[in-house]
């Protein structure tokens, strides 16, 4: 503007240079300039001064953007640092992406797993339900039978010098003939050993209770139990059995998988023990 002879003052600079006035004003060097152009500018000037005046424009511009160069160093150092953090931050993203991938896939197969667990876990209970529904109904059948006491109870009776009454006789009705023996022979071993005071009232509680004689008096009977709990407990793991039952003439019972009861005998012909065990 000084070579071309222009007017100049903070408007016409603001207008050429395309800036506000304001703008001009923040700058110092560049408000002074201006400022001491517009008073010694008059329309004669030596072509010195003009020069002279060329000069310290260019200094105050080169100022200018030396400025400008520092403040935009700064400003792209800061957007280095922030870019750095970025890309932290995604390759920590990137990793807990894949670590979700690997439990949604671990999850998948442990809900797989339980939904089988679960399968299995209601088939095994409708079995159950069903085999303890016919075992409960077939023992209620069995115990709320009415019959008479049989001659050999009576006279067992007789023989220890026990009389029937309204209780014990029907205590003894309510139990297996199974039950009212064992008991009666827990009652012998009692009074053997003088420990009785009552017998009508000890075997009375005795067969209510379920008290069985010492295994020394029933040793083929713990044979025959030792057999059996062997015998089922390998036959219900390998599911060949569901459970098991006892009529009131001691006779074993056993359901298979199908809810089917079947005599102990029967099932231990078909399925040995050491078939089982081998």
């Amino acid at each position: 503007m000084v070579k071309e002879g222009k007017k100049i003052n903070f408007h016409t600079v603001a207008e050429a240079a395309g800036l506000s006035v304001a703008y001009l004003y923040k700058y110092d060097s560049i408000k002074q300039r201006i400022d001491q152009l517009r008073k010694q500018q008059s329309p004669i000037k030596g072509l010195a001064q003009k020069q002279g005046a060329s000069e310290d424009s260019k200094t105050a511009i080169i100022t200018t953007f030396k400025e400008r160069i520092k403040k935009q160093e700064v400003e792209i150092r800061g957007l280095r640092d922030h870019i750095e953090v970025a890309q932290g931050i995604a390759m920590q993203v990137l990793d807990l992406k894949q670590q979700i991938e690997s439990l949604k896939s671990e999850n998948l197969k442990l809900r797989e797993q339980l939904n089988e667990c679960l399968r299995q876990a209601e088939i095994q209970l409708a079995y159950t339900s069903s085999t303890d529904s016919k075992v409960i109904s077939l023992d209620k059948k069995k115990t709320n039978q009415s019959r008479d006491i049989s001659d050999k109870v009576k006279l067992e009776l007789t023989e220890l010098g026990i009389k029937l009454n309204t209780t014990l006789t029907k205590t003894i009705k309510s139990a297996s003939v199974e039950i009212v023996s064992s008991a009666i022979t827990a009652l012998q071993e009692a009074l053997d050993g003088g420990k009785v005071v009552n017998p009508g009232g000890w075997l009375n509680t005795a067969i209510r209770d379920g008290w069985l004689p010492s295994e020394k008096n029933l040793p083929s009977q713990k044979a025959e139990r030792n057999t059996f709990n062997e015998w089922y407990e390998l036959a219900y793991k390998q599911r060949l059995v569901l459970a098991a039952t006892k009529s009131d003439d001691g006779q074993m019972y056993v359901y298979t998988p199908d809810g089917v009861p079947l005599p102990f005998e029967q099932m231990l012909a078909k399925y040995p023990l050491e078939k089982l065990k081998s």
